[in-house]
């Protein structure tokens, strides 16, 4: 890749939300205060990866564990085209199918979670 194309990233902010988001990290921040003081709709709107993605034409997906709000913050929302498995709750109610997640249509019986996301990102990609 050359020079021109790639990016360095030099800032890092610890927790899941701005990378699920694709916020920058001061965003992150404002969005959590606002959330805290009631203020839901906040986040609805900011400039995210999805939605910068989505704008150059690229498909987007957000696949596996989300949890970063009730359903209006839940990825569609925030402009992925493919929410699969992302909701409110941080952990699976079961790592085998049935997944009892309205997000993620159960599997065989036993499906493991972790194989059925990876076969979910692989048939997005294809």
């Amino acid at each position: 890749m050359s020079r021109q194309k790639s990016i360095r990233i030099s800032k890092f902010f610890p927790g899941a939300l701005p990378v699920k988001a694709g916020a920058e990290p001061r965003q992150a921040m404002a969005h959590l205060r606002a959330h805290r003081r009631g203020l839901h709709n906040f986040f609805r709107e900011v400039p995210n990866i999805a939605r910068a993605l989505k704008s150059a034409g690229y498909a987007t997906a957000s696949i596996g564990k989300w949890h970063l709000g009730k359903e209006p913050f839940w990825p569609e929302k925030q402009g992925f085209d493919l929410n699969i498995g992302g909701w409110d709750k941080g952990a699976p109610s079961s790592y085998f199918s049935p997944y009892k997640n309205p997000m993620l249509k159960d599997g065989p019986q036993g499906e493991f979670l972790s194989d059925r996301l990876a076969a979910e990102a692989v048939k997005f990609i294809e």
